[in-house]
């Protein structure tokens, strides 16, 4: 049965807020849904390369913090992760706060557990250097396991910590990169000895395109240029992520990038008289709303081969009744 596609009690809120206060909470919101999660889990750990993203994704959290929520009531349950407490507080030495903080454990017989912090980065030059807040972010990650993950008799317990940095506004000549920095071993003197376990944290600088759809070569970095997009709209990442990138689109994604269209003023309305550049010459005739590529085409195709009748494809993907009939009219669609 079609059920109709509804904005989350989020994005409600998340709409009457301030400027500002919106746009961080929609990123926060993007990224802690269990598909983003799961593909920046596939490209950035070691651990979790070879995994297949449905695997990943029930991996996240790990045990005994995980907590599964329905988000789609009714139908087949895509999760959003709750995370750990993203509070750091420790005598004499502050507080830090990270955006998003979760467990993964690996499937495989050694059952590897790993902690992932990622961050969002809207201003790419700061008075100060990324890198020494990052080291600083693991490290933080790290000693709070005493006596949580282990004791000090024996810091084999240790667990590999990852922090994952993402950068909105890099300039043109950092942009469409990524750069790990880790722990390597290197022999200094004489023969080479066993390094023993020191692979103890990653830290990861994803650099975006300053809102542009960019086609990266890099399929996350393709993912997450779309996904944060400011001159795609709505419905056209809906699209793009759910063919290109076969995610899902949940209550909870879904209205996450409804919202954050609408931070900046006329995003949409730029967005359509722009046109999506890529793509565009396979699109529409005359370019309908000069807004729709070829994708549109194919998601009503696939839709209307499953039964829905225009009126329930409108109302899933935004779209005037009018101009879904009209594409299948002109494209032969019935």
């Amino acid at each position: 049965m079609y059920q109709s596609i509804q904005k989350t009690h989020l994005a409600h809120g998340v709409e009457k807020t301030e400027y500002e206060a919106q746009y961080d909470e929609n990123v926060k919101a993007l990224l802690s849904d269990k598909q983003v999660l799961a593909r920046i889990a596939k490209h950035r750990t070691e651990e979790f390369k070879d995994y297949e993203i449905p695997e990943i994704m029930e991996c996240i959290e790990g045990e005994p913090e995980i907590s599964k929520i329905p988000l789609y009531p009714g139908k087949k349950k895509v999760e959003a992760i709750t995370g750990m407490n993203t509070e750091s507080k420790e005598t004499d030495e502050g507080e830090v706060t990270f955006d998003v903080r979760f467990y993964m454990v690996t499937r495989k017989e050694e059952h590897i557990k790993i902690i992932i912090n990622v961050e969002a980065q809207k201003e790419y030059y700061q008075k100060y250097h990324f890198e020494p807040r990052a080291v600083f972010y693991c490290a933080r990650m790290l000693s709070e396991q005493l006596d949580r993950e282990f004791a000090a008799e024996n810091y084999d317990g240790l667990k590999k910590v990852y922090s994952i940095w993402i950068f909105f506004d890099a300039p043109k000549r950092d942009s469409d990169t990524i750069t790990e920095y880790y722990i390597a071993k290197k022999d200094v003197y004489g023969k080479p000895v066993k390094g023993w376990k020191y692979d103890y944290l990653s830290i990861s600088f994803i650099r975006l395109s300053k809102g542009e759809k960019t086609n990266s070569k890099d399929k996350l970095i393709n993912m997450l240029d779309t996904l944060f997009s400011n001159k795609l709209d709505a419905v056209s990442k809906k699209i793009i992520l759910e063919n290109e990138h076969q995610m899902q689109m949940t209550r909870k994604l879904e209205g996450g990038i409804e919202s954050m269209c609408n931070v900046s003023l006329g995003v949409r309305e730029e967005a359509l008289k722009e046109g999506i550049r890529q793509g565009i010459e396979q699109g529409i005739e005359q370019g309908i709303e000069q807004g729709r590529t070829s994708l549109l085409i194919e998601m009503i195709q696939k839709k209307f081969s499953k039964g829905q009748s225009p009126e329930q494809i409108a109302e899933a993907l935004e779209e005037s009744v009018e101009t879904i009939q009209k594409i299948i009219r002109e494209y032969n669609l019935c």
